[in-house]
């Protein structure tokens, strides 16, 4: 579903003309009977997020929010990435890359319910 989003994004937003599309030759297609629309997720969404001019500078982000900086390079990846900057950016999506370990995590708790732990 991310792949998706991203590209619905991309879609659209090259429908009205924001964004132009790279050309016949730079596309990534594989031309084979087999396994012709299988990506690698991070190339993908990287490839994408910047032709669409969302992908976050990490660099900058050290200076600006390096809570934010430290989980986008250490944590899973996820959508809400490409949200934080670009066209139509997310207010929600900096809180949701933030808790998404925790999500994670709840997950896996026997009750669906993960609550940290506070040093005393």
């Amino acid at each position: 579903m991310p792949i998706s989003e991203i590209q619905a994004r991309l879609f659209f937003d090259s429908l009205t003309g924001n964004t132009k599309l790279p050309k016949k030759q730079e596309i990534r297609y594989v031309k084979s009977p087999r396994h012709t629309i299988q990506v690698d997720y991070g190339v993908y969404m990287e490839e994408i997020g910047e032709v669409l001019g969302c992908v976050p500078n990490i660099f900058k982000l050290m200076f600006t929010d390096p809570v934010l900086a430290w989980s986008l390079w250490t944590g899973p990846a996820t959508a809400y990435t490409y949200r934080l900057t670009g066209p139509f950016p997310w207010d929600g999506a900096r809180k949701a890359i933030l808790e998404t370990k925790d999500r994670i995590f709840a997950g896996m708790a026997p009750d669906g319910k993960y609550i940290k732990q506070k040093n005393d």
